[in-house]
């Protein structure tokens, strides 16, 4: 999916789903709105440091919205921001891996036993 199409499918989610006005739904619209304008603005994609900067703002906005709403009276919405809280956060961290920011310790364990 093109990332304009995807942060639209955002923003119609957030706007639409939500019975709530909440402020940090509504910077998360706008985090989408301005990704979608500098698409349109660039005439091609966002450079990967800027759709970094705008997962990092839309999930801040999403995880603030969940921390402070976790008796939503719409539970599917809050399970659709939930999802959309988790997918940001894997972008960034792949962006992050990609980067070499993160690296794996050579001692580091790689079997966990007490989840086995």
């Amino acid at each position: 999916m093109q990332m304009k199409a995807y942060f639209k499918a955002i923003e119609y989610q957030l706007s639409n789903f939500s019975q709530e006005q909440d402020i940090n739904l509504t910077k998360a619209v706008l985090v989408c709105k301005k990704a979608q304008e500098e698409i349109e603005q660039n005439s091609g994609p966002l450079t990967p440091e800027r759709e970094h900067l705008a997962f990092i703002q839309l999930s801040q906005h999403v995880c603030e919205y969940l921390d402070h709403n976790d008796d939503c009276e719409n539970p599917e919405f809050y399970l659709a921001m939930q999802r959309l809280e988790n997918e940001c956060l894997g972008r960034i961290l792949s962006y992050r891996l990609m980067m070499g920011w993160l690296v794996r310790d050579k001692e580091a364990p790689i079997q966990f036993n007490a989840f086995c």
